[in-house]
């Protein structure tokens, strides 16, 4: 998908690179993590090959911040899993229900870093401390008035900034 006004593909918010970019770089990341799972647990350590490409997915998505990357670099764990983890000779099989459940955690793993990722860049562009309130004499206020001020009459509320933009 090119975006016309750009000239170029479709870019992350959080890294300005290319989506296909990063899928790629994605695929490098799983075939890295692929050679550790395979050293670090044996044959028919399933469940440790599992949890070690969900955090390979899961910390990638965290960097990248980039949602269609991250869930194609969570496909492309779960091929390498059953094709060179769980069956070892590059030979892709279904295996039923637990292949289901292996591919729902890496696309899990890939959902909550890139919401990981989305919530820190909300946070990042949220606005600072709020601002002090100024009463209808121009005076800041950091608390709002006690109940024992009685409220601005209509006549002065009219003739306050806010009730011109209100009533004008």
């Amino acid at each position: 998908m090119w975006e016309p006004e750009r000239g170029g593909p479709p870019s992350t918010p959080s890294t300005g690179l290319p989506t296909g970019l990063l899928a790629g770089a994605g695929f490098v990341v799983i075939v890295a993590a692929t050679v550790v799972a395979a050293i670090a647990f044996g044959l028919h350590e399933a469940v440790g090959r599992l949890a070690l490409l969900a955090v390979a997915v899961g910390g990638f998505a965290v960097i990248i911040g980039d949602l269609i990357a991250s869930m194609v670099t969570a496909a492309i764990a779960w091929l390498f899993l059953n094709g060179f983890l769980i069956d070892q000779h590059a030979e892709l099989r279904w295996h039923g229900t637990v292949d289901l459940v292996r591919l729902a955690v890496l696309v899990g793993a890939a959902l909550a870093g890139s919401a990981y990722a989305w919530l820190h860049r909300m946070a990042e562009g949220m606005p600072g401390p709020v601002p002090a309130i100024q009463d209808r004499h121009g005076q800041r206020r950091i608390r709002p008035p006690t109940s024992k001020q009685a409220p601005p009459s209509s006549a002065a509320w009219a003739r306050s900034p806010v009730g011109q933009t209100r009533t004008g």
